[in-house]
């Protein structure tokens, strides 16, 4: 792994860089403890291994003049994405919908490299061992992937032409208003970085001391993650239909939200690294490290939909219960009739998990602070 090999080359230059100051220096006294504050930069490596899966398709309807169809919680993705675009193909309508499947069995987000603070406290064990806890804070933050973006933008903009030619038929006069629109929260989630490691000294006289770090972390994601919310809309009325007054003209209106949205789980991890104490005076120092943080991945991509299909007809609604059907293979069924349901009338879907990751990802923190010694 480059990051790897990375610390190695990081040390070995600081182990140059400190070769003169050691060199004909008289031994700090030692002293048992050492706090530092520190401030470096983090690069993370963001795999895309994982495993995928899908909602399974909705209950199987039979429409209102007999024919064959489902019930689907979305159009954007899935059964109901492939079920539009079965219809439009049955009628030989170019111009399909383009699925939200890829985005959603992908890795949805990256971590950001960024800048880093924290703090350690150290406790000399022997003249060699050092026993150490640090806190680091990363400020790296998760951002959508390039194809999630470009993915989810194909999908917003391919909904409202799709609809438009479902709906622009006698049936409704050309009475359609097709929307789709997308709510983006990008940039967010950082990096609480918990570690115990054991210091081993490479060298025990000087004032500059060479040192490799190894031991356990705890990695917490903290704050919210990135989310995209795509709301498409399409109303109509029936053409040629007038009822008596007071009831207005018969209609429809649905409405099909989908939120795609990442999870991070917290991680343990293990830590390997190396560095530089150079003691300034008897209670001050400055220190340079190079530390990889590695984990196997927690990155997940959730899926929620909610589908509002027509509003149903009651007795002092007002509204003219009614149904049409588009005879499209697999047909397509708009109701506000409580017997008969519309296609878009599946079960609501709730944080189903459509990729996670399994790949090994790596934190390179390098920093540089000032310790006292007491």
């Amino acid at each position: 792994m480059w990051h790897g090999r990375l610390v190695v080359a990081l040390v070995a230059a600081i182990s140059l860089l400190g070769t003169s100051v050691a060199s004909g220096q008289a031994a700090a006294p030692q002293r048992a403890w050492d706090v530092e504050f520190h401030a470096g930069g983090m690069l993370s490596t963001n795999p895309t291994n994982g495993t995928t899966a899908l909602p399974a398709p909705g209950p199987a309807i039979t429409t209102f003049s007999g024919a064959a169809t489902r019930r689907v919680s979305s159009w954007y993705f899935g059964d109901g994405a492939a079920l539009l675009n079965q219809a439009l193909a049955s009628i030989r309508v170019d111009g399909p919908l383009t699925s939200l499947d890829p985005v959603l069995e992908s890795a949805f987000v990256r971590r950001r490299s960024g800048g880093s603070i924290g703090f350690r406290v150290e406790r000399v064990l022997t003249p060699r061992l050092s026993a150490e806890f640090a806190v680091d804070d990363n400020f790296g933050s998760l951002a959508l992937r390039g194809d999630s973006a470009s993915g989810i933008e194909a999908t917003r903009a391919s909904f409202a032409p799709t609809w438009n030619r479902i709906l622009n038929v006698p049936a409704t006069g050309g009475t359609q208003t097709v929307s789709s629109a997308a709510t983006v929260s990008n940039r967010q989630g950082r990096q609480l970085l918990t570690t115990g490691t054991l210091l081993i000294s490479l060298n025990t006289a000087g004032r500059a001391r060479f040192f490799a770090a190894l031991g356990p972390a705890v990695i917490v994601t903290h704050g919210p993650s990135p989310t995209v919310t795509l709301v498409g809309d399409y109303q109509f009325s029936l053409a040629g239909v007038t009822p008596p007054p007071p009831l207005p003209l018969v209609g429809f209106h649905e409405t099909d939200t989908v939120t795609v949205r990442s999870s991070v789980k917290n991680a343990l991890a293990g830590v390997l690294g190396g560095g530089l104490k150079l003691a300034l005076s008897d209670r001050w120092g400055l220190r340079v490290e190079v530390r990889d943080y590695v984990n196997r991945s927690t990155a997940s991509t959730l899926t929620d939909a909610t589908p509002i299909p027509a509003a149903l007809a009651t007795p002092t609604s007002g509204v003219l219960s009614t149904v049409l059907m588009l005879s499209t293979n697999p047909a397509l069924q708009f109701s506000t009739r409580s017997d008969v349901p519309s296609n878009l009338s599946g079960p609501i879907i709730t944080g189903f998990k459509t990729f996670s990751g399994t790949g090994i990802e790596s934190h390179l923190n390098i920093t540089a602070g000032l310790f006292y010694r007491f």
